[in-house]
């Protein structure tokens, strides 16, 4: 897949969409993990004050933000989407961080043909675009420092009855899930499996406010109407899945 490929796939949009995503999404700065709760996992591992942190497909830039505001590490944001990166932009002016966070609009595959290493990669939320779970921590982990961390905040598969969307077909059970997550004698050093409610409540309330914009673009693009309703219909199929079949979970992965 190229960049608007990978961007298109990760967001759950087609093409028609792409050019009202960002107004879509104009409601939500954290788009995926909770930035709280990873500062709350970093913290703990008493990492340096020099420490960098790299967020791949990192949005909007809500964990990086928060990971420079209240650890004070360097924190290098890439994404794809220009519209996020320039948000991410004007809310490190706004909050007088553009000297710890800078933020890149690239495909995030190209950054591990750069030389630079990191004491944590947290890749969020955003799908297998580095492949199955061996090949993603194999990537990844050229690039973290040896003792250094992963952060993923991913999933895996939960038996049971329902339809799995596209976008989850490569998942696999838990423990196969872990074994190739530790295939390279990596160490997972915290777990956090989300429950279905907790999931639910937080999908129900993004839905909302995706749904009220949608409705407000509809109104001026009435042409967009059937593109648009799509892509709502793709976000509920989705979240049902994220409710049933797949367990979503956040691992801390220290690197040998």
């Amino acid at each position: 897949m190229n960049t608007q490929q990978s961007i298109a796939y990760t967001l759950g949009a087609t093409p028609e969409v792409m050019p009202y995503l960002g107004r879509l999404l104009a409601d939500l700065q954290a788009l995926g993990s909770s930035p709280s709760l990873i500062v709350d996992l970093l913290r703990p591992l008493g990492l340096p004050p020099d420490s960098r942190v790299l967020d791949l497909g990192c949005g909007k830039g809500a964990v990086a933000l928060e990971i420079a505001q209240r650890l004070g590490f360097q924190v290098e944001g890439v994404d794809g989407f220009r519209p996020f990166i320039q948000a991410a932009r004007r809310r490190a002016k706004r909050l007088r961080l553009s000297g710890l966070c800078r933020f890149e609009c690239a495909d995030l595959r190209d950054v591990f043909r750069r030389p630079e290493t990191y004491d944590v990669i947290v890749l969020a939320a955003i799908g297998p675009v580095l492949g199955d779970m061996a090949q993603t921590v194999g990537t990844l982990r050229q690039r973290v420092r040896p003792g250094g961390y992963l952060v993923l905040d991913d999933g895996f598969l939960d038996p049971g009855e329902g339809t799995v969307p596209d976008s989850y077909t490569a998942y696999l059970p838990y423990r196969e899930t872990v074994a190739q997550m530790t295939s390279f004698g990596d160490r997972v050093i915290h777990e956090r499996i989300f429950s279905p409610d907790e999931i639910r409540a937080t999908n129900a309330a993004i839905y909302a406010k995706i749904r009220r914009r949608a409705a407000s673009i509809i109104r001026r693009h009435p042409a967009a109407a059937e593109a648009i309703q799509e892509y709502l219909r793709g976000q509920e199929d989705e979240n049902l899945a994220l409710e049933t079949r797949v367990r979503s979970a956040l691992w801390v992965v220290k690197i040998k």
